[in-house]
């Protein structure tokens, strides 16, 4: 088991997404944790959220598109 809840990642990482889009120097300086496993949590979100399809606005025929969300630095 890791040393961080999966409460607290999730919030972390929340916060790096927008609307938010903080930085990952900004998140190491408030938290504590170090931005190389920030990284490592942004990078396995981003994995993650890859592979969610986004709601489709057309016909259930048509196959569910997958949208990536890409941060801003």
């Amino acid at each position: 088991m890791g040393r961080y809840t999966k409460k607290l990642k999730q919030s972390i990482v929340s916060q790096m997404m927008p609307p938010k889009n903080k930085s990952i120097s900004q998140l190491a300086v408030e938290t504590g944790i170090k931005e190389t496993t920030l990284y490592k949590w942004e990078k396995e979100a981003l994995f993650q959220a890859s592979f969610i399809p986004a709601a489709s606005q057309n016909t259930k025929s048509e196959i569910p598109r997958v949208t990536f969300h890409y941060r801003e630095t």
